[in-house]
């Protein structure tokens, strides 16, 4: 047997470090791709994966959606909400901003699900209930006379889906409903700034108009004078009773208006004083 010395052993060659081959770009000077980074996420969720909160009504929390903002337009009946409605909506348009109009009348009960009404106790200057009034015997004047549901509901998906635009929401018994409360924004009262006589015309305003396809009370042989007692002691009397007692959202901006301006000078004011 050979014997080997130690001297004449050897290790054996070291293995050589794996080294990948370097990077060849193509003759038509393709650069490295660039390190991905992570876009932003403007997807908004639907809205049954949003939280059962309003997001109007979270102050200062860190997620608040972009919606649109959300302003209730208030005011007896006949001080011109909806004609304030109209001049707004064709105003903000033509600055191309996106607008909702919801009318709460939209969202009457059926008159068999309203309380009942009794005008005979009036003291009216004919000494009877005119007869365009006497089919009147269900109260449509009261919150109870609303079908809210339906409005809140219109009110979120107006909200939801007008983008950065604004949601006008109008009716004389809109603060009186807790949560359509917290989603507005911002409150225009329309109001009567001369007393009484301010209040006549209004009056006057509301016996000669045609409303929901009627004709006027002027027109169904309602008089004037029966007219303010009608006004006096059911129309004003519920708008004080509730209505004008229904409190603005806390921290909001209340925008109060004379209701006997021109309905376009009233806009521009409302846009201004909201910056909207």
């Amino acid at each position: 047997m050979t014997l080997l010395s130690a001297a004449t052993l050897s290790a054996p060659a070291a293995r050589p470090l794996f080294v990948p081959p370097p990077v060849v770009l193509s003759k038509l000077h393709l650069s490295p791709p660039a390190p991905r980074t992570r876009a932003p996420c403007s997807w908004i969720p639907p809205a049954h994966c949003r939280p059962s909160c309003s997001p109007r009504s979270a102050g200062t929390r860190a997620l608040r959606l972009i919606m649109a903002t959300v302003i209730g337009v208030v005011g007896c009946t006949g001080t011109g909400k909806s004609t304030l409605c109209d001049a707004l909506e064709k105003q903000l348009k033509e600055r191309e901003r996106v607008v909702c109009v919801i009318h709460t009348d939209d969202y009457f009960r059926e008159e068999e699900g309203c309380p009942t009404l009794d005008l005979e106790s009036l003291n009216w200057a004919g000494g009877t209930v005119p007869d365009a009034l006497s089919s009147k015997t269900r109260d449509t004047n009261c919150p109870e006379a609303v079908e809210w549901d339906g409005v809140r509901a219109a009110v979120s998906q107006a909200a939801a889906t007008a983008g950065q635009g604004v949601v006008l929401v109008e009716g004389f018994l809109v603060l009186c409903d807790g949560p359509v409360r917290e989603m507005l924004d911002a409150v225009v009262m329309l109001e009567f700034k001369g007393g009484r006589d301010a209040e006549e015309e209004v009056i006057r305003r509301k016996w000669t108009r045609r409303h929901l396809g009627k004709l006027s009370y002027e027109e169904r042989g309602v008089s004037f004078a029966d007219y303010c007692v009608y006004w006096d002691g059911y129309v004003h009397l519920r708008f004080t009773e509730y209505a004008a007692k229904g409190t603005p959202p806390p921290g909001k901006p209340v925008v109060s208006l004379d209701a006997l301006l021109p309905p376009p000078e009233l806009a521009v004011q409302v846009q201004q004083r909201l910056s909207l």
